[in-house]
C-alpha cells in the first residue's frame, strides 16, 4: 500500500500529531509520501519509506492577501498530487486538509480513495 498524506503548511504546533501519523503510516505502508509546507518539514524525522513534496507558502498581511496566497497554496498542492497520483494507492487529508477543496475535487474526479480528517471520506 502506498499512502499521501495532504496538509496545508503547518506550523510548529502542527509536528506532534503528523509525526505521530508520519510513524504509524510508515510501519504499515510500503511508500509514504507527505505534501506539506511550513516550518514543521524542517522538523520531520526522516525515514525509509517517506518522501516528501514542499509547498512553499506565504502568510498574508490582509485578508485579501490570505485569501490570494490560500488558493495559490492549494494549486501548488495540486500539481503535487498530480506529481504522484498514479504512484499512490490511498489519500488522507490531515490538519487543515478538509479545506483544501481544490486538490480533494481533483482526486474525486480521478476517483482515487481517500479520506479527510479521519472521519470523512470520499471516493
Amino acid at each position: 500500500m502506498k499512502v499521501c498524506v495532504v496538509t496545508f503548511p503547518l506550523q510548529e504546533a502542527g509536528f506532534t500529531p503528523l509525526s505521530n501519523l508520519l510513524e504509524l503510516f510508515s510501519k504499515i505502508a510500503d511508500e509514504v509520501y507527505l505534501i506539506s509546507g511550513g516550518i514543521v518539514l524542517r522538523m520531520i524525522r526522516p525515514y525509509a519509506n517517506l518522501h516528501v513534496l514542499n509547498v512553499p507558502h506565504k502568510i498574508g498581511l490582509n485578508v485579501f492577501s490570505r485569501i490570494k496566497n490560500s488558493f495559490f497554496a492549494q494549486l501548488k498542492i495540486l500539481t503535487r498530487v498530480i506529481m504522484v497520483v498514479r504512484k499512490v494507492d490511498f489519500f488522507f487529508f490531515f490538519m487543515g486538509g478538509e479545506g483544501l477543496i481544490i486538490p480533494i475535487v481533483a482526486l474525486k474526479f480521478l476517483r482515487k480513495k481517500g479520506h479527510v480528517n479521519a472521519c470523512r471520506s470520499y471516493s
